[in-house]
Parts: C-alpha cells; structure tokens; sequence
C-alpha cells in the first residue's frame, strides 16, 4: 500500500506509524521503541518531521518514496 503518513504512536515500547491511502484505508505499522530511533537517526530527523512523508507499505516495513528530507 502506498499513501502518506498520517500519525505517530509512542506506547512506550513499541511505536506505530500510521499510513493513509488515498483510498481511505490506513495500515499501522509496528516499530520496536529502539528500532524505531534508530530510523530516526537514519533519517535525520524528528518523528513529527515523518507527518506527510510519502511511503509504502506491507503492514510490516515502512519505506519512505521522497528519499532524504
């Protein structure tokens, strides 16, 4: 599924990344806290920085389409 980034999660250990479709459906993707920042430090960024970013996904990976920020 391909959309945008609708929301951030933070539940302590694990964070979700929300993406809505242009269809209306939104895939939740689950991210282990650690793992998680590390993406973060990949990306160079913060999470309310990821809000809108284009990027796919298959409800277990999340890749972003706009490339660097």
């Amino acid at each position: 599924m391909t959309g945008t980034i609708l929301d951030i999660g933070d539940f302590g250990s694990i964070v979700t990344v929300q993406v809505a479709a242009d269809n209306g459906r939104i895939a939740v993707v689950p991210f282990d806290h650690r793992a998680f920042h590390w993406l973060l430090d990949a990306e160079q960024c913060d999470a309310a920085d990821l809000i809108g970013r284009p990027a796919r996904t298959d409800g277990e990976t999340l890749e972003f389409l706009d490339g660097d920020l």
